[in-house]
């Protein structure tokens, strides 16, 4: 996806299927952006709330909904991150560093056929992914993928112990995110990449 524009890489990959599952993490977090941009992309919504008349606003938010009853989405955000209105059919879960912060970017995009994971720079916010200079790099889960496998292994790791860093027990939202890592995890050994370079 050389030149492609950041927002570019929340939209599926031919061929992708349905939205199954989605991790994404964050040290700030807008989640009117989120929803609008990298979530509507993910889920691949014809329509956008707050865009046009009332009816059109009414119709993308049912069509939002039934695509979440579907589709697993958590977000890890640093625990000083204020939470915003969210819709209540994707988990918004705060992160507690012992002496630090979550500055984590990565973003694991699972659909039926295809996985996506993206490693950047930039936060879940309008300027992050609009106005700042940022780096990002889209790793596409297929038949094409070079990345070796120990590199993945190692990501989906650090995933999951940014996962067992959320407080609580491991049920409900903690729990959904857990199942998400396990979801790539079985995309990455579905691969059967080398362990090296």
């Amino acid at each position: 996806m050389t030149g492609a524009r950041l927002l570019d890489f929340w939209s599926p990959p031919d061929g992708a299927g349905q939205p199954i599952a989605c991790l994404a993490t964050t040290f700030t977090f807008e989640s009117d952006f989120f929803v609008r941009d990298c979530l509507s992309r993910f889920l691949s919504l014809s329509t956008v709330s707050g865009e046009g008349d009332s009816i059109s606003s009414i119709v993308a938010v049912l069509e939002e909904e039934d695509r979440l009853s579907e589709a697993q989405v958590s977000v890890l955000v640093d625990r000083g991150t204020p939470a915003e209105k969210r819709n209540l059919r994707w988990d918004l879960l705060p992160v507690s560093v012992r002496g630090g912060l979550l500055h984590a970017k990565v973003a694991a995009l699972i659909w039926e056929r295809k996985a996506r994971i993206i490693l950047g720079s930039a936060n879940l916010t309008s300027a992050g992914y609009r106005r700042q200079v940022e780096l990002a790099l889209a790793i596409d889960l297929d038949e094409n993928c070079r990345v070796p496998k120990f590199v993945l292994d190692e990501l989906v790791t650090e995933l999951r112990r940014l996962v067992d860093l959320v407080p609580g027990p491991a049920t409900g939202p903690k729990e959904r995110g857990l199942s998400t890592v396990d979801r790539l995890a079985d995309r990455v050994e579905e691969l059967g990449l080398p362990r090296s370079s």
